[in-house]
Protein backbone atom coordinates (compact mmCIF):
# COMPACT_ATOMS: atom_id res chain seq x y z
CA UNK A 1 0.00 0.00 0.00
CA UNK A 2 1.41 3.31 -0.89
CA UNK A 3 1.30 5.82 1.81
CA UNK A 4 -1.42 8.84 0.95
CA UNK A 5 -0.19 12.54 0.68
CA UNK A 6 -2.37 14.68 2.65
CA UNK A 7 -1.35 17.90 0.49
CA UNK A 8 -2.47 15.64 -2.49
CA UNK A 9 -5.69 14.46 -0.99
CA UNK A 10 -7.84 17.17 -3.73
CA UNK A 11 -6.29 14.36 -6.83
CA UNK A 12 -7.91 11.24 -7.92
CA UNK A 13 -7.12 8.00 -5.25
CA UNK A 14 -4.69 6.39 -7.54
CA UNK A 15 -2.62 9.87 -7.53
CA UNK A 16 -2.62 10.24 -3.74
CA UNK A 17 0.64 8.44 -2.94
CA UNK A 18 3.61 10.14 -1.88
CA UNK A 19 5.92 11.54 -4.56
CA UNK A 20 8.89 11.81 -2.25
CA UNK A 21 11.59 14.32 -3.98
CA UNK A 22 9.13 15.51 -6.51
CA UNK A 23 7.40 17.33 -3.31
CA UNK A 24 8.32 20.49 -1.71
CA UNK A 25 7.02 19.17 1.69
CA UNK A 26 9.79 15.94 1.24
CA UNK A 27 12.80 17.67 3.06
CA UNK A 28 16.47 16.81 3.86
CA UNK A 29 17.32 16.09 7.47
CA UNK A 30 20.51 16.12 9.27
CA UNK A 31 21.19 16.12 12.67
CA UNK A 32 20.70 14.08 16.15
CA UNK A 33 17.18 12.52 16.81
CA UNK A 34 15.78 14.67 19.97
CA UNK A 35 14.68 11.06 21.43
CA UNK A 36 17.67 8.29 21.08
CA UNK A 37 20.63 10.44 20.08
CA UNK A 38 21.33 9.01 17.17
CA UNK A 39 22.45 10.41 13.64
CA UNK A 40 19.98 11.48 10.83
CA UNK A 41 20.97 12.14 6.90
CA UNK A 42 17.68 11.11 5.49
CA UNK A 43 14.51 12.67 3.38
CA UNK A 44 10.92 12.75 5.22
CA UNK A 45 7.99 14.75 4.98
CA UNK A 46 7.84 17.81 6.89
CA UNK A 47 4.76 16.87 8.83
CA UNK A 48 7.30 14.09 10.34
CA UNK A 49 10.31 16.71 10.72
CA UNK A 50 7.52 18.70 12.54
CA UNK A 51 6.88 16.58 15.01
CA UNK A 52 10.54 15.38 15.51
CA UNK A 53 11.26 19.79 15.72
CA UNK A 54 8.52 20.51 18.25
CA UNK A 55 9.79 17.68 20.98
CA UNK A 56 13.32 18.73 19.90
CA UNK A 57 12.36 22.84 21.19
CA UNK A 58 10.32 21.33 24.44
CA UNK A 59 13.69 19.24 25.52
CA UNK A 60 15.41 22.42 24.91
CA UNK A 61 12.91 24.63 26.59
CA UNK A 62 13.55 22.10 29.64
CA UNK A 63 16.81 22.62 29.57
CA UNK A 64 16.88 26.56 29.42
CA UNK A 65 14.29 26.38 32.37
CA UNK A 66 16.64 24.18 34.49
CA UNK A 67 20.09 26.79 33.55
CA UNK A 68 17.92 29.78 34.40
CA UNK A 69 16.45 28.11 37.95
CA UNK A 70 20.28 27.04 38.65
CA UNK A 71 21.56 31.00 37.47
CA UNK A 72 18.67 32.20 40.02
CA UNK A 73 19.92 29.81 42.65
CA UNK A 74 23.53 30.68 42.42
CA UNK A 75 22.39 34.02 42.44
CA UNK A 76 20.60 34.42 45.70
CA UNK A 77 23.12 32.30 47.19
CA UNK A 78 25.59 35.32 45.94
CA UNK A 79 23.49 38.39 46.91
CA UNK A 80 23.15 36.26 50.29
CA UNK A 81 26.64 35.75 51.11
CA UNK A 82 27.54 39.39 50.37
CA UNK A 83 25.09 41.11 52.39
CA UNK A 84 26.03 38.77 55.41
CA UNK A 85 29.29 40.09 54.70
CA UNK A 86 28.32 43.57 54.98
CA UNK A 87 26.89 42.86 58.43
CA UNK A 88 29.83 41.38 59.53
CA UNK A 89 31.46 44.57 58.19
CA UNK A 90 28.86 47.15 59.49
CA UNK A 91 28.70 45.26 63.49
CA UNK A 92 32.92 45.91 63.73
CA UNK A 93 32.98 49.26 62.78
CA UNK A 94 30.38 49.97 65.37
CA UNK A 95 31.25 47.83 68.11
Amino acid sequence: MIKECKYRMSLPEEERGCIEHKCHHYQDVFGKHPQTGELIKEFMCDDLLRNILTIENSKMQMENGKAIDSLRNESVKSLFSGMSNIAKILRLNKG
